[in-house]
């Protein structure tokens, strides 16, 4: 099932897939973060090949995800300058006879304490739609406070916690499980 999707619309940004075009702007997000500012926030990357190709490869690679209605991958950019400011994502788990996913978003550092992720998060709820889903989690690690009171505050209700549920920094750690039925 291929789900066609519209560009999302909020007070100042606009989500939707990437393009080729969007190179310069999402090179730009990456290149202008500032040092990693705390234990839940992504490590400077090595940008050196990330180049025009690479991105392109990355398109293709996303647009073939959505049209195997595996995952989707949008960019969020804000509307008036065009910046690239981070990604949200949404990964199919179960459709038929559940229409369930799973999603996350990441924002650039630099453009933390703006309201962006509160923002990103009243999107959910259309795209949700747009994908046609009836249930959406969000997985948050325990002591990520900050992301817990920002799921909470959009409408997410703690449903409980996976055990052992994600591989990271070399061992297994619990989760939190969010849920909004739309």
């Amino acid at each position: 099932m291929t789900v066609p999707l519209k560009i999302v619309f909020t007070k100042r940004l606009e989500i939707r897939p990437l393009t080729i075009d969007d190179y310069d702007m999402w090179i730009y997000g990456f290149k202008s973060r500032r040092p990693k500012q705390n234990a839940f926030d992504s490590d400077t990357s090595d940008l050196t090949y990330w180049d025009r190709a690479f991105f392109q490869r990355n398109v293709e690679q996303f647009d073939a995800l959505a049209d195997e209605d595996d995952a989707y991958i949008f960019g969020i950019f804000i509307s008036e300058t065009g910046e690239h400011i981070g990604k949200l994502e949404f990964t199919i788990l179960q459709r038929t006879g559940f229409d369930w996913a799973m999603f996350g978003y990441l924002i650039h550092n630099q453009y933390w304490n703006n309201g962006y992720g509160n923002e990103v998060l009243t999107a959910v709820d259309e795209i949700g739609k747009q994908l046609e889903l009836h249930r959406i989690e969000a997985h948050v690690n325990p002591n990520h406070e900050i992301s817990m009171k920002l799921i909470e505050r959009n409408g997410f209700e703690y449903e409980g916690v996976r055990k052992s549920f994600i591989h990271e920094n070399e061992q297994w750690n619990d989760y939190r499980v969010y849920v909004k039925v739309i």
